[in-house]
């Protein structure tokens, strides 16, 4: 027979392993984000229009569009820069 004691500390095994190789996994999930507003010349946004965001080091680009408001937001980016936009 088992012991509820012994069950226990299986539990708490267990749960402690589990935490061991989720919380790395998580913790590597960092990425950064660049965001902004398109206008025109005479202050008003420009909707439709396309924004690069390009890393310069490893020459990633990311092409995204403006929205009604003239906002775009590239988000998943790798962390550090530079970024040039």
């Amino acid at each position: 027979m088992t012991s509820p004691r012994l069950i226990g500390f299986a539990r708490s095994a267990i749960g402690l392993a589990i935490a061991a190789v989720v919380a790395p996994a998580i913790a590597q999930n960092t990425t950064a984000s660049v965001g902004g507003r398109v206008v025109g010349a005479d202050g008003k946004p420009v909707a439709g229009a396309t924004v690069t965001v390009l890393h310069v080091e490893s020459r990633t680009a990311s092409n995204l569009t403006t929205d009604a408001d003239g906002r775009y937001s590239a988000r998943g980016l790798r962390v550090g820069g530079p970024y040039t936009v």
